[in-house]
């Protein structure tokens, strides 16, 4: 009996000491979005990770393979990215507002990794290094600056300082959100030059600086914007002036405790230099984007006449890999009236190349 209490408790030591060693998991970013490869109650699951979504998505499709029950809540035995496992945990069953976006990017992906999930650990994007390390939760041992943050509605809000004046911002932590997202209203009390975009309702602007306590990105590109989230955010009282997207958190090195509410921003060491919209006129495509999206093709135009499709995703012109709208902005105005461009499209699963003349 003796013998087997003491090996009881080399088993129960050695089981402790394997759930308090970190996780590490690779993923790969897709027009910024964090995707990693994981488990669903043992079924193979791609993973969207979310600090700003403040539930745990599963789709239909992925909840039916893993046998949830149906309707829009369901609890999953285990839910993990690479072997980072939580238990337990209460998910809702449906398609994010975003579904269709995403999967016109080539995200296929079964839901996303939201704050019910990440708060059971110590959490670190490692933007330089494309890993996410989850360790149990405690004491963060990191260099760089340390934030607090405010937990409300089951969101993380950190407070901004923009272009070193003025009053302070209350910005929702989203790395979910490819860029960084302000209130329109916010352009006349900061003296913000807003350009146009292909949308109206969309104005590019590029920040002098905007700092979350000492962790400070200058030139950051950001859009004056309010999108449906931000206006909901703002009727419930939340107060909510943006969004702090993934164009300024990749700088960094980011460390979130939930439970201590505090976040961690180690400077990069080689952070991701921001490129502007251009100020050059464009010649007139007849293209309509949301990113790097095709909307809507106005008839006739040159756009129509090289093939473009509503739906179809750019990746590539010029010779050049295509990630932002910045981009293709940049291909055109640099080219001369009269000039071919190849373009290259993701259509559905097929990449299609298109011949843009005009």
């Amino acid at each position: 009996m003796a013998m087997f209490s003491w090996r009881c408790a080399i088993t129960l030591l050695l089981a402790s000491v394997a759930q308090a060693q970190e996780e590490i998991v690779a993923f790969e970013l897709v027009e910024r979005i964090i995707v990693v490869q994981g488990s669903l109650d043992g079924h193979e699951a791609t993973w969207i990770v979310d600090t700003g979504a403040s539930q745990t998505v599963v789709t239909p499709a992925a909840a039916r393979r893993a046998g949830l029950e149906p309707g829009r809540s369901a609890v999953c035995g285990a839910i993990a990215a690479g072997q980072a496992v939580a238990r337990n945990l209460r998910v809702m069953v449906d398609d994010p507002e975003a579904a269709h976006y995403l999967r016109q990017i080539g995200v296929d992906y079964d839901g996303l990794l939201g704050t019910p999930y990440l708060e059971r650990f110590r959490f670190t994007i490692d933007y330089p290094n494309r890993r996410l390390i989850l360790a149990p939760p405690g004491a963060v041992d990191e260099p760089g600056t340390v934030v607090p943050c405010e937990r409300t509605n089951n969101l993380l809000w950190v407070e901004g300082r923009l272009n070193d004046r003025g009053r302070r911002l209350n910005l929702l932590f989203d790395c979910g959100a490819q860029i960084t997202v302000l209130r329109p209203a916010l352009a006349k009390e900061f003296d913000l030059v807003g350009r146009p975009s292909l949308r109206p309702e969309i104005r590019w602007t590029t920040l002098d600086s905007l700092a979350i306590g000492d962790a400070e990105v200058t030139s950051c590109a950001a859009v004056l914007h309010e999108p449906q989230a931000m206006r909901e955010m703002n009727d419930l009282g939340l107060k909510c002036d943006g969004f702090l997207g993934a164009n300024w958190l990749e700088n960094f090195r980011v460390t979130i405790d939930y439970r201590s509410r505090k976040i961690h921003l180690a400077r990069a060491e080689k952070p991701r230099a921001e490129t502007a919209p251009p100020e050059a006129p464009r010649p007139p495509l007849g293209l309509n984007l949301m990113e790097t999206r095709v909307d809507e093709v106005d008839p006739g135009s040159a756009a129509e006449k090289a093939g473009f499709r509503a739906g179809d995703v750019i990746v590539g012109g010029a010779g050049q890999d295509v990630r932002f709208v910045e981009e293709i902005r940049a291909i055109v105005a640099g080219a001369k009236r009269g000039e071919s461009l190849l373009f290259t499209v993701r259509r559905g699963k097929e990449k299609v190349a298109l011949t843009l003349a005009w």
